[in-house]
This record gives C-alpha cells, structure tokens and sequence, in this order.
C-alpha cells in the first residue's frame, strides 16, 4: 500500500498480547533483563508465556513473583510515591517560606 508523500498517518496500532505477533519472547527478555540487573537467575521463557497480554503488571509479577495486591508491594508503591509527593512540595515550600516578598520584589 503506497501512500502518497505528505499523506497523515491518522492511527498507529501495536499488538502486544501475542494475537498478529508472538511477543513473548521479548516481553520474556525484557523481565529477564530486569531480574539480571537485580542480580538474580534468568527465568526461561515458557515461565513468561503465561503472561503475555497481562501488560506490565503480569510481566513484573511473573519475573518477581509478586501481585498487585500484595500486601509489601502496594506498601511500598504507596511509601514511594508519598516520599516524591513529599519531597516534590516540602523542598520549594521550605525555600518560599524562607524569602521575604520585599527581597523578592527588589531582585526582579
């Protein structure tokens, strides 16, 4: 299919649940990659089949053995994503407190 040149790409579609393509061998390497960088033993890839089409979610908890629900996971999503909450408000509002609107004013 030839489209003249110009021509608007309206849609671009992936297919990542192994339907047109088989992705799990990348999405197996990929986990792989990440346990590596962690220090622990690649998994072979029938261990990440399962979970082709279950997204991130089921590419992260296959290679960890970890579920959305569990109790130390959402704990630590929750921590996490507090501690930046936290340290991406208190740290600019620490510093405005520190500055008087006069010295402000005289610097612009």
């Amino acid at each position: 299919m030839n489209k003249p040149i110009g021509a608007r790409v309206l849609a671009v579609l992936f297919d990542l649940d192994g339907t047109l393509i088989d992705s799990a061998p990348d999405l197996a390497g990929t986990g792989n990659d990440m346990r590596i960088a962690r220090g622990l033993a690649p998994y072979p890839l029938a261990h990440f089949r399962p979970m082709v089409g279950s997204g991130a979610r089921g590419m992260v908890g296959r290679a960890f053995g970890v579920a959305p629900s569990d109790p130390a996971t959402f704990a630590t999503a929750i921590g996490l994503t507090l501690l930046t909450v936290f340290a991406g408000t208190l740290i600019p509002a620490w510093r405005a407190v520190r500055l008087t609107p006069m010295s402000v004013l005289r610097a612009e």
